[in-house]
């Protein structure tokens, strides 16, 4: 049985400066794979790319993340769905800051 191939498709810089400016304008990442026709991990190298990193969150998002938890009474979720990261990289940050877990369900905030 033969496999089927799959094509590479790799963007050129205007296309990249296109998607860049897509995302920028609030479109999401699995809107953009499947305009450029490219998977959803390579968008997000591309936007890595473009931030100069590839792995890691940065001070400013992580203390971002903890306002959102403490302060406004975001959930996890509701956390990683606004600043587009994982509900378990969201707990590793409040783990980090040593920030006790809710019970879940959002509360008011403060």
């Amino acid at each position: 049985m033969r496999e089927v191939a799959t094509i590479q498709t790799r963007l050129t810089p205007a296309q990249v400066k296109d998607l860049l400016g897509r995302h920028a304008a609030g479109e999401g990442k699995h809107e953009l794979a499947k305009r450029f026709g490219i998977h959803p991990a390579t968008v997000n190298k591309h936007l890595l790319r473009q931030k100069g990193r590839r792995r890691g969150v940065t001070n400013e998002r992580s203390e971002r993340v903890i306002g959102l938890y403490v302060d406004d009474g975001y959930t996890m979720e509701e956390v990683g769905r606004e600043l587009e990261l994982s509900q378990r990289t969201v707990g590793r940050i409040l783990e980090g800051a040593g920030v006790p877990r809710r019970p879940p369900g959002r509360r008011a905030p403060k």
